[in-house]
């Protein structure tokens, strides 16, 4: 009956050891599911990181391409001034220029007009000169005869 006891406490034991075995194997199945989780979140994690650094470098590039578009904005911007002032300068000179143009025009009509007079002028000299010739000959004729 002792044997029949001490085989009663060894199964009891063995059952024992095999339920805590059992569980000890599900505690590390389950530790074992959790690293897996764990290094699936891991990795996740790393993709996450990863895309965050492509992200921002995406946005530095954008933001030095918008710094540029900014710099050439003012650029333009400047040229366009520029512009305006030399076309206001221009747009004041214009009265000064429609003014020199028209006192142009005035000598000019002045010039043609002493032309005239001088070519006028010249052929009522050669008029008298060729009268004064003629007068010449004639009192030469006169004086001959």
């Amino acid at each position: 009956a002792g044997l029949v006891r001490d085989d009663a406490a060894l199964r009891s034991e063995m059952e024992e050891a095999k339920r805590l075995q059992r569980q000890a194997e599900a505690k590390e199945r389950a530790l074992l599911d959790k690293e897996r989780a764990v290094g699936a979140h891991e990795v996740g994690m790393k993709k996450d990181l990863e895309l965050l650094k492509q992200k921002d470098t995406e946005l530095k590039q954008r933001e030095e391409q918008v710094a540029k578009m900014e710099v050439e904005s003012l650029e333009v911007k400047r040229r366009m001034r520029e512009m305006q002032e030399k076309m206001e300068r221009v747009e004041a000179l214009q009265p000064l220029y429609e003014e020199r143009v028209s006192d142009l025009n005035a000598e000019e009509e002045e010039v043609k007009r002493a032309k005239a007079e001088l070519r006028a002028s010249a052929e009522l000299l050669r008029q008298r000169q060729a009268d004064t010739a003629s007068a010449e000959r004639r009192v030469k004729r006169i004086e001959e005869e």
